[in-house]
């Protein structure tokens, strides 16, 4: 067996004692722990705890600034033009959500640029936290180069993800979409490298431009954008809704975490918009009621055992794990465990037993 359920406490407080002995200021770290944390809560596990050695180093080298400082470039009643200058995107993007849902409970809408910021791991983290506010949450980023443009060979386009939440009742869980334009999200052909598995032939081109089943090959290559021309449409429109108009880098220019050369210059765009200004948050509460229950209740197709919305296999998921543990990879906590010893953190006995002899069968 090659996952291993962790204890959600335990873990929680082994990656806040890594940020904090790294440098990241408490409230800072909470922010920046829970949004790993709950990425592999969701099953997202390509943008969770996994890539906190990573995080870390490029803090260690410079070329990530903590404290995280958001600078306001220009503001009005409804936006707002943030620098993060070149600190940590999951706590730039966190603050940018939670200030445009404020411009959005006073002024209807509220928009928030952000430029010179870091990759900020999963885009539905952030709009989820606008629609718990009862808005309608939207966000965008842009990324290092991994897709060509429809015809050409050449990366020049990251796969650049969105999402949108929309929140219902107050006990519901809200509708999240969150996507990257590629067939998948070079996270999860990292996690394929990292397990030494092939991944599906439909997925990447080398750097020649011919098909791969070999991860590496792919990483060095171009990511193949989801539906075709319409995915490069989408990571296009994200370029120019993030780095043209925050002023800075489009993706050419933005580096991926894994190169420690300079920071990422990376940019995120935040929407919220208040349904009270428009048809009042009753209307559409009562209206999204009636839509889930038309989804929920449609006929079944052949294979199906149920129809989901968006984010609802992610809640289930999150609610499992919260009661039986967050499971991780060997290989993820072997990462953990080698960045505990560099931190001198002392890990639990039976992470080390399950890392070195196999699995134990009890959540650590």
């Amino acid at each position: 067996m090659d996952q291993q359920n962790v204890a959600l406490d335990s873990l929680r407080q082994l990656v806040l004692k890594c940020c904090l002995i790294s440098g990241i200021p408490e409230e800072d770290g909470e922010i920046f722990t829970d949004c790993l944390i709950e990425a592999d809560l969701a099953g997202i596990t390509t943008h969770g705890v996994d890539r906190l050695p990573a995080y870390l180093d490029r803090i260690e080298l410079g070329v990530t600034k903590v404290p995280t400082t958001l600078t306001v470039l220009k503001e009005n009643s409804a936006s707002i033009y943030l620098d993060a200058n070149d600190g940590l995107g999951q706590v730039a993007a966190y603050k940018s959500a939670k200030l445009a849902a404020q411009k959005a409970k006073q002024n209807g809408v509220g928009a928030v640029v952000v430029k010179n910021s870091g990759h900020f791991g999963r885009a539905g983290y952030f709009t989820e936290q606008i629609a718990r506010e009862g808005l309608i949450g939207f966000c965008c980023t842009n990324a290092s180069p991994r897709l060509a443009p429809w015809g050409g060979k050449k990366a020049l386009l990251g796969n650049n993800p969105w999402s949108f939440a929309f929140p219902r009742g107050k006990k519901a869980p809200c509708v999240i979409f969150d996507i990257a334009n590629s067939v998948v999200a070079a996270g999860k052909i990292r996690e394929a490298a990292h397990k030494n598995e092939k991944i599906p032939q439909n997925w990447a081109l080398t750097e020649e431009g011919k098909p791969t089943v070999d991860p590496e090959e792919a990483l060095k290559g171009i990511l193949l954008p989801m539906a075709g021309h319409k995915g490069y449409g989408i990571s296009l429109w994200v370029a120019l809704l993030t780095g043209a108009l925050s002023g800075s880098e489009w993706d050419t220019n933005v580096t991926n975490i894994y190169d420690y050369s300079r920071p990422q210059k990376v940019s995120h765009t935040f929407l919220a918009i208040n349904p009270e200004a428009f048809a009042g948050r009753d209307n559409y509460i009562r209206t999204l009621d009636h839509i889930y229950r038309e989804i929920k209740n449609s006929p079944l197709a052949e294979g199906f055992r149920e129809v989901y919305l968006p984010g609802e296999i992610e809640a289930l998921k999150r609610e499992g794990q919260i009661k039986e543990g967050v499971s991780l990879s060997r290989g993820t906590l072997q990462r953990l465990a080698d960045l505990a010893a560099k931190l001198k953190i002392s890990l639990p006995q039976d992470w080390v037993q399950f890392i070195r002899k196999g699995s134990l069968n009890k959540t650590m």
